[in-house]
């Protein structure tokens, strides 16, 4: 009888469901991410740029010239042939004098007919208003009449030279009877048909009064007026160096006090020049700021207050909105205090407690300078006392703390504090210096709501 097998039944080994593995991977992470969403704040986000800022402000300045003052020599009636504003040599005929009034009659009659006026006449005087009405504000309204008795002298001279052109033979008839003079230039200069008092005024007797506008007054010349023997005529701006005195307050000088040269913009006409500048006074908590120019002075000849401009060129850096900023109260202590530890590197510090108790902690660095390291509070008792493990020297970390600028970096997905040095500062963005490792960098993502992000938090952007 044959023997019977045993069957053993074969158990099949279990396969292992990739799919169903991947899916269960996909599913934890999917949960993940929505417990995190559901959990997180979500941020609005802002990301570091590079920037300047402007805070350029504009000063009313007063203008101290080299000028000279000219008389007459004799009386009579007196009429103007070279331009307001021009230059003049020792051969240029500036003026006349007529001693019986006869000539200067015949002049003035010809000068009623605007028809001798070239288009370069015309053309002249329509800059000078251009620039009077572009430079014009309303608190310069008391400039407007000597604006316009400067323009009327301007247009009486051009057709008196003009007019002379046509009175030939009675000029010279009246020169043969020694009634008509004409008149060179005595010095080699910018002329100006105007005198005001500050001719004579030299910089380094500088008053704050001389700003007094209120007491400002000009007298403008012009042609077919009757003046006596030693009676100003107009004068001469003989250098074309001149200065520019402003009023500028503490922290202006603060920034100035080092700068040997500044950029300015003259408000009339938006032209730019470099000046040398220094501070050459300080009355009653105010400063006084010199800029000394070397060029464009016949531009401005016929002014005695400007509006200029200091350009600082902006200041450059990391530009943050001012929304972002927040601060942190940190512990500023000295590194010789920490010390590395043999297997990784990371600094820490001995703590002693008030129950002198040792503790060595590695404590979160925010920031470095050359003397310090900036700390977070965490782990930090009040009372604790930092003990050099060297010179048993120690220092109390209550006496050392310190709130640092900064804002919340979320690059990685939470608030993490980052220390910033502001340069500076206007109603909408401040301009940020790097300050080391720790600090923020260019294109980092912050919180634009620095006051409503806590540190730590899990955000969304």
């Amino acid at each position: 009888m044959a023997k019977k097998k045993k069957i053993v039944k074969y158990k099949k080994p279990k396969e292992i469901n990739i799919g169903i593995i991947i899916f269960a991977v996909v599913l934890i992470y999917m949960l993940i991410k929505l417990i995190t969403y559901f959990s997180s704040k979500p941020v609005a986000v802002y990301e570091v740029q590079q920037g300047t800022i402007s805070n350029n402000k504009v000063y009313r300045g007063l203008i101290i010239r080299d000028e000279k003052v000219v008389k007459a020599n004799k009386s009579g009636y007196v009429n103007y042939y070279a331009k307001n504003g021009s230059k003049v040599s020792v051969t240029d005929n500036v003026y006349s004098v007529d001693t019986d009034g006869g000539l200067s009659k015949k002049i003035s009659k010809v000068t009623e007919n605007a028809d001798s006026l070239t288009s370069s006449d015309i053309s002249n005087i329509s800059t000078d208003v251009d620039g009077f009405v572009s430079a014009y504000t309303a608190e310069n309204f008391q400039d407007v009449d000597s604006f316009r008795t400067e323009l009327s002298s301007e247009l009486t001279q051009i057709l008196g030279a003009n007019a002379l052109g046509k009175l030939v033979k009675d000029v010279e008839k009246a020169a043969s009877n020694n009634t008509f003079f004409l008149m060179n230039a005595e010095t080699p200069g910018v002329i100006m048909y105007s005198i005001d008092g500050y001719e004579n005024k030299n910089i380094d007797d500088f008053s704050p009064s001389w700003f007094d506008s209120s007491k400002y007054n000009k007298a403008v010349f012009s042609s077919c007026k009757k003046v006596k023997k030693g009676d100003p005529v107009y004068k001469l701006v003989t250098e074309d160096a001149w200065d520019v005195v402003i009023s500028i307050n503490s922290k202006t000088a603060q920034n100035l006090k080092n700068t040997q040269s500044v950029k300015v913009r003259f408000c009339k006409d938006n032209k730019t020049s470099i000046a040398q500048c220094s501070i050459i006074s300080k009355k009653h908590n105010k400063y006084y700021l010199k800029l000394s120019f070397t060029d464009s002075m016949i531009r401005y000849a016929s002014d005695r207050f400007l509006d200029i401009e200091l350009l600082n060129g902006g200041n450059g850096g990391l530009k943050i909105p001012t929304s972002s900023l927040t601060s942190k109260n940190v512990y500023c202590i000295p590194k010789k205090f920490f010390f590395a530890e043999k297997n990784n590197g990371k600094l820490g510090i001995t703590l002693e407690h008030t129950d002198k108790k040792l503790e060595y902690i590695k404590p979160n660095i925010i920031f470095s300078d050359d003397s310090n390291y900036y700390i977070s509070k965490k782990g930090i008792k009040t009372g604790d006392i930092v003990v050099d493990n060297d010179s048993q020297e120690t220092c109390n970390v209550n006496e050392k703390l310190t709130k640092l600028d900064g804002v919340y970096c979320i690059n990685k997905g939470y608030a993490v504090f980052k220390p910033i040095k502001i340069i500076v500062k206007n109603q909408d963005y401040v301009i940020a210096e790097k300050l080391d490792s720790y600090s923020i960098t260019l294109y980092d993502h912050i919180a634009l709501d620095g006051d409503s992000t806590k540190e730590n938090e899990i955000v969304t952007k």
